[in-house]
């Protein structure tokens, strides 16, 4: 029996954390994934793909709308999507943001997203989380890759 492809929109305006984070959809997640780096390019891919599984997006995403106007664009889209947004601040408030979403603090470890992207994950977001654990606090087991661990200037 031929499994379902999972697909994935991520958006960043970090060029190589977006491509660090495709990699790891691609081989650990092994999802299609689509790449963006202003929410125009990201909705346009949205509103093109079949079905989209889950976006990963940048609190702080570049483009005519604001990262939450994304996450509204992509459920109306997509109503079964999972929403994670990322922030290099712990004290980020999402304002706007879904309940569904799940929050990645920067820099974040190859576990804390195959966690977050996990079907389990995915299904207990109906409920807002707090961010998921830092890397260097220790809270992961697998080594994280060093382009996850830039932050933006």
């Amino acid at each position: 029996m031929k499994s379902k492809i999972k697909t994935a929109v991520i958006v960043d305006r970090d060029v190589i954390a977006l491509d660090v984070t495709r990699q790891v959809l691609e081989l650990y997640g092994g999802y299609q994934v689509c790449v963006a780096h202003d929410s125009s390019v990201a909705e346009a891919a949205l509103n093109l793909l079949g079905i989209v599984d889950v976006l990963v997006t940048d609190a702080h995403v570049a483009g005519c709308g604001s990262s939450s106007d994304l996450c509204r664009h992509a459920i109306e889209k997509h109503p079964s999507i999972g929403i994670i947004l990322t922030s290099d601040s712990v004290e980020e408030k999402f304002a706007g943001a879904p309940a569904r979403s799940q929050f990645l603090v920067k820099p974040f470890g190859i576990d804390a997203l195959l966690a977050a992207i996990s079907p389990k994950a995915q299904a207990k977001s109906v409920q807002r989380k707090p961010p998921l654990g830092n890397p260097a606090k220790g809270s992961i087991s697998r080594s994280v890759h060093p382009c996850l661990n830039r932050r933006q200037p």
